[in-house]
């Protein structure tokens, strides 16, 4: 990796422009455009990104930000961060993985969008008419996006309006009709709700996304995951992957479906290699570590899957999906206490606010029921499946792991058919889920569950 220690760079004309995304860095003005609209920013900030553009990828070391943004004037490495963090923030790029600047750590940092020298922009005076709500329309979906992944109930409708609002503006908006689908999708999986009407949507938004662009990634990653979830088709997930790779390779979505889609086809050696590949790009992606665990977990590598998990609720403590698939893990291990504690953080509503908490509680009740029926304790068993079957949106695999654990090989079964005419998001697992092995050779039970 070539090290810019230099001083300025040779040979920058002074009007030279510079266009990466949605922005438009122009050097002459010192102006940054979004979507041909001017961004504010303090004179430093603008300075340090136009230090990182104009060397591309070049690695630029802290030595030559002080000479050139400070000229050479004595700063400390936290003032410099502080001021890396705001222009991070007039990118929106605050969240890994990054998408512009990243950090290397006791050496500089580097400019990854790949920046393309073009003419110097028109006046504000000269654009064409449809900038204005265009521009409008792509600050609208930045806010969307930025509530989607906060996750909760009311965050995923603020994410939908925005999109909408996004959409009366700019209606060739491809990604904002993706990021409805995207709603759709996460509100099916995770929280309250019926599935099929959501993946409807889901469905309706993603292919208008793909009519105005057959490239977007997100909502080929949408058709992916519905593909698993609706239409239990995983090659067809597959097919939706490999296009979704080939626009943005980098989507961490891409590595998490690839995983559900190899434990939905009842291939879980491949699902571990896809969450290991996965890894190896993603490392700092918290939301893969989960599924490389929920990988593990199918394989039947309980001990690598608790493993990955413990050490992940270390620094997202409480998160919902990794918190139950830790439950499951120690339950299909035997381990009933250790089980009972983690699905009791979700029983208790102490993260009642984090994404997906109301269909894992749901959950969470079902495997204790599931442990008080093996732990001798029937009356207590059946009346916790009772509130997992009278819940508003009652998860029939979840109320089927509470009657396995009560041995009611016909019930869950039965529980199993009526999960499938539902969509319920947890079905395509069930065939390789530990939980149900001892019913792996009763045909009954694999004509239930089979995709």
């Amino acid at each position: 990796m070539a090290v810019d220690t230099s001083g300025r760079v040779e040979g920058i004309e002074p009007r030279a422009a510079y266009a990466f995304g949605p922005f438009v860095l122009d050097l002459g003005g010192r102006v940054l455009y979004r979507t041909g609209l001017p961004v504010e920013m303090p004179a430093k900030v603008f300075e340090i990104l136009r230090c990182l553009v104009v060397r591309g990828d070049r690695l630029v070391s802290k030595e030559v930000l002080v000479e050139e943004v400070w000229d050479g004037s004595p700063i400390g490495d936290n003032n410099i961060a502080q001021h890396m963090h705001l222009v991070r923030t007039v990118l929106g790029d605050l969240s890994k993985p990054y998408r512009y600047i990243v950090t290397v750590h006791g050496r500089g940092y580097r400019f990854i969008a790949e920046p393309r020298r073009i003419a110097p922009p028109e006046p504000a005076s000269s654009l064409p008419h449809d900038v204005l709500p265009h521009a409008v329309a792509a600050e609208l979906f930045s806010n969307a996006a930025f509530f989607a992944k906060i996750g909760t109930p009311a965050s995923l409708d603020s994410a939908g309006q925005l999109c909408r609002k996004a959409l009366e503006l700019y209606p060739a908006f491809a990604d904002a009709y993706a990021e409805i689908a995207v709603v759709a999708l996460l509100k099916a999986a995770f929280l309250a709700g019926e599935p099929p009407q959501q993946f409807q949507v889901a469905r309706r938004n993603a292919a208008e996304a793909l009519k105005l662009d057959a490239y977007c990634a997100r909502a080929h990653c949408v058709m992916a995951a519905l593909a698993v979830l609706d239409e239990h088709h995983p090659q067809r997930a597959h097919d939706h992957l490999e296009a979704a790779t080939a626009a943005v390779p980098e989507l961490v979505e891409i590595a998490i479906l690839r995983i559900a889609a190899h434990a939905a086809a009842g291939a879980p050696e491949l699902a571990d290699r896809a969450a290991r590949d996965g890894l190896a790009l993603h490392p700092s992606s918290a939301a893969l570590a989960a599924y490389a665990a929920f990988a593990a977990y199918h394989a039947g590598d309980l001990e690598r899957a608790s493993g990955i998990l413990e050490r992940l609720l270390i620094f997202k403590p409480g998160a919902p999906f990794a918190t139950y698939l830790l439950g499951l893990t120690h339950l299909a291990a035997g381990r009933y206490l250790p089980a009972a504690d983690a699905f009791q953080t979700l029983v208790a509503g102490r993260i009642s606010l984090v994404p997906g908490y109301e269909k894992f509680r749901q959950r969470a009740i079902a495997a204790l029921s599931f442990i008080e029926a093996r732990s001798g304790m029937p009356d207590d068993a059946k009346a916790l499946a009772r509130d997992v079957q009278r819940s508003e949106h009652c998860s029939y695999v979840a109320l089927a792991v509470a009657r396995a654990g009560a041995g009611e090989e016909d019930s869950v079964i039965a529980c199993l058919r009526e999960a499938k005419v539902r969509r319920d998001p947890w079905f395509p697992f069930v065939l390789r889920d530990p939980l149900f092995r001892e019913y792996r050779g009763v045909p009954e039970f694999t004509d239930a569950a089979q995709l």
